[in-house]
């Protein structure tokens, strides 16, 4: 028992590091652009590395689709690496790098002490298919608007956009103004809104890494039922039945007492063994 909770610790240490790097790296593209210091460019949405360039599947589908620009190929091939990424790991972008969902839990523990840890409803895991049909309302405003409308408002761009406004201008991007409502709404309304109800991009990476090899584990036997899982899930989700809106972040793994649940790669689909 002891080596599994040392197990379980390490993932929420690794994930609150991973997290904490990922708002650095932020901070730190528009101090090295300011100095001229330039082998890192651009933000999550679109990044390059040393002239290495990845672009996130929704924002380069909309490049193509809404700017009508050219460049098809460049743009295809930086997604080549985030889609394999999210193919093996599953959406793991929105709960280890997403800076919008580490802001999202730190407002989900002011949630939880306000609504006094209400257990989640199960019947409303039935909205979670609202940000699929985002996806297609995303795409349709491209093509009408000719433009890349996610970027404008994905608050993890809106973020970075206010890095580069106070390192370059000496002032907020009036845009991190979204970024507060939504934590607004989290926290004395509706619990994780923004990655629950509304996200495509977080949808998008959900269906490309539904069929992935890293995956939460349920050891049956070590099961009691307790349910703490579900309560702990971002998504209310159930992680015993590995649901399409899983995201990797672990906190279920974490949160289990019982060692029931784990995070293991699994690669029955190549070796035909379960």
């Amino acid at each position: 028992m002891p080596n599994t909770f040392s197990k379980r610790g390490r993932i929420l240490f690794w994930r609150r590091m991973i997290q904490c790097i990922s708002i650095g790296i932020l901070l730190v593209i528009p101090v090295g652009a300011y100095y001229g210091i330039s082998f890192i460019n651009g933000n999550f949405s679109s990044l390059r590395i040393m002239g290495f360039s990845m672009t996130m599947p929704l924002e380069g589908l909309e490049a193509i689709i809404g700017t009508k620009s050219g460049g098809y190929i460049t743009i295809l091939t930086s997604m080549v690496v985030p889609f394999l990424l999210i193919f093996i790991l599953g959406p793991v972008f929105c709960s280890w790098i997403c800076p919008q969902n580490t802001f999202s839990e730190i407002g989900d523990i002011a949630y939880r002490k306000l609504h006094k840890r209400k257990r989640w409803n199960p019947k409303n895991s039935v909205f979670f298919i609202i940000p699929f049909f985002s996806i297609i309302i995303v795409i349709v405003l491209d093509v009408i608007f000719q433009n890349t409308i996610f970027t404008i408002f994905h608050p993890a761009a809106i973020f970075a956009r206010t890095c580069l406004s106070i390192i370059f201008l000496q002032v907020l991007c009036v845009d991190i103004v979204l970024i507060g409502i939504i934590l607004l709404i989290e926290i004395f309304g509706i619990r994780r809104f923004w990655c629950r109800y509304v996200c495509p991009l977080g949808a998008l990476l959900s269906l490309i890494g539904f069929k992935r090899f890293f995956k939460i584990k349920c050891l049956q036997e070590n099961c009691t039922n307790c349910k703490s899982c579900v309560d702990f899930c971002p998504f209310g989700n159930d992680p015993r039945n590995f649901p399409i809106r899983c995201r990797n972040c672990g906190i279920c793994v974490s949160k289990c007492t019982n060692g029931a649940l784990v995070q293991k790669f699994d690669l029955s689909p190549f070796t035909g063994k379960k």
